[in-house]
């Protein structure tokens, strides 16, 4: 199924006009990714043409996968669950070391923040989409009525005369939509900096958001601007090391040499590598951004110190704290007389 031809409909840039599935979405998003960036004023003339940038934006997250999804929707899913578990550990890991350096001012070992990822993989997986799932079942509700009170002439007046509970159900799906959109970001670095479970996350990431709604909006704001100024400066060293390299290289190819196809295949892989590492910076940048909005807001809404935060391994995971020793294990009162 992954390695089926798939036609493109992305123009000749995406290289061969037939190729795997897998493939044809790596290379289509690869596209995307480096239009983007051409929008953003990277790989071509500084200036962000905003409007581009949005619409590329869409062409990644939804029109593209979406596309793909009708035309091969079992590799879609299988793939995307490939992604969204391989995102929640990745984002957990990230979250964790950024969340020892912000609280604590010291750094935490890959190998420490990956084992307490791995010890609460299951909520890192699971917790963005236990509102997701919560919508799906207020709808699931919504269309039962449809189906039942709808579709029957008389019937469909008592369904009329209850349409405000379906508004209320409706309300309650666009609110919890919306905080999940706004605080989708905020529950890794929840799960990472309390070591709790995902409803505790959730909660907290919804509550924060709620009663510090203009607050959480500057932080945000300030994450997108410093985003955006680290994929400028990212993308141009990138683009300029790969101008320098063809530049260089180039001189020394005689004009009427011809590359093998082998060669080409190589090089591609190598450019892709570049662009790999140019989005995992930016995501390691997020992911420290957004625990560090999350320390803030926690610090903000609930007034605890930032070296308070409890990790949920050890007691002096956090802040350092004097050892005490115990002389025995059973304490023996003393008698007096």
């Amino acid at each position: 199924m992954w390695g089926e031809p798939v036609e493109y409909l992305f123009g000749d840039s995406t290289g061969s006009s037939r190729a795997g599935v897998y493939e044809a979405f790596v290379r289509a998003q690869a596209v995307n990714f480096n239009e983007l960036m051409e929008s953003l004023g990277v790989f071509g003339s500084f200036g962000s043409d905003w409007f581009a940038v949005t619409a590329w934006l869409a062409d990644i997250f939804i029109y593209t996968p979406v596309w793909f999804f009708q035309s091969h929707p079992w590799f879609m899913l299988l793939f995307g669950a490939d992604v969204l578990f391989v995102l929640a550990m990745a984002s957990g890991i990230l979250c964790r070391m950024s969340s020892t350096q912000v609280c604590a001012n010291r750094s935490t070992p890959l190998s420490s923040a990956a084992c307490f990822v791995s010890k609460r993989w299951a909520w890192y997986l699971l917790t963005p989409l236990m509102p997701a799932m919560l919508i799906a079942v207020v709808g699931a509700g919504l269309a039962l009525a449809g189906l039942v009170f709808f579709n029957i002439p008389g019937v469909d007046v008592v369904g009329a005369l209850g349409y405000g509970l379906w508004l209320i159900l409706g309300f309650v799906v666009a609110v919890v939509a919306l905080l999940l959109l706004l605080a989708l970001f905020l529950m890794p670095p929840a799960l990472s900096v309390e070591g709790s479970d995902g409803f505790d996350a959730t909660a907290r990431s919804f509550n924060y958001i709620l009663f510090r709604p203009w607050q959480f909006a500057v932080y945000l704001f300030s994450s997108i601007v410093y985003l955006a100024v680290v994929s400028v400066l990212v993308g141009t060293i990138a683009a300029l090391s790969i101008d320098a390299a063809n530049y260089f290289v180039g001189l020394g190819v005689l004009g009427d040499a011809d590359q093998t196809e082998a060669a080409n295949w190589i090089v591609s892989r190598w450019l892709e590598l570049v662009s790999a590492i140019v989005i995992a910076i930016l995501f390691s940048t997020f992911c420290c951004l957004q625990t560090q909005v999350y320390v803030l807001m926690r610090r903000s809404a609930d007034g605890t110190p930032m070296d308070q935060c409890e990790g949920g391994e050890q007691a002096d995971l956090w802040a350092d704290k004097p050892a005490t020793q115990q002389t025995g294990d059973v304490d023996t009162p003393k008698v007096e007389g």
